[in-house]
């Protein structure tokens, strides 16, 4: 049952492409493991954690991932002052992946922005449908 396609047809935008523009959640949702996520929160973690474990291996880049941790330290000292520092790391953790998320959505947010199109490429489900 294939139909064939008629050139002179108007295109039919998707319609998760104009969710995409319009819903703040399918970026998010989109965001989550995205490889922007993935590379910001490894440059948040690792350079810290090498540091952390090796203090020789403590270099700049550890410096977003290092004040972090202190914020987190601060505050859960404040809260409960007689947990260890190795606790703090559970917050640690979880503050990189929230900023990683935050720097993902942006980055889906101005692509989505500045392409106006799906991540293939495609514009439209027609589009789509026409390259195979």
């Amino acid at each position: 049952m294939t139909t064939a396609s008629d050139p002179n047809a108007e295109s039919v935008p998707h319609p998760q492409e104009e969710d995409l523009r319009t819903s703040p959640l399918l970026l998010v949702r989109r965001a989550l493991a995205s490889p922007v996520t993935i590379a910001t929160y490894i440059l948040l973690v690792v350079p810290f954690a090498l540091g952390w474990l090796k203090t020789e291996l403590f270099s700049p880049l550890a410096l977003p991932g290092y004040v972090l941790y202190n914020v987190g330290s601060a505050i859960g000292n404040a809260l409960a002052p007689r947990f260890e520092f190795w606790v703090y790391w559970i917050p640690f953790l979880g503050s990189c992946y929230g900023l990683a998320v935050s720097v993902g959505v942006g980055y889906e947010w101005l692509r989505v922005r500045l392409t106006g199109s799906e991540p293939g490429g495609a514009k439209s489900a027609d589009e789509q449908r026409r390259r195979l």
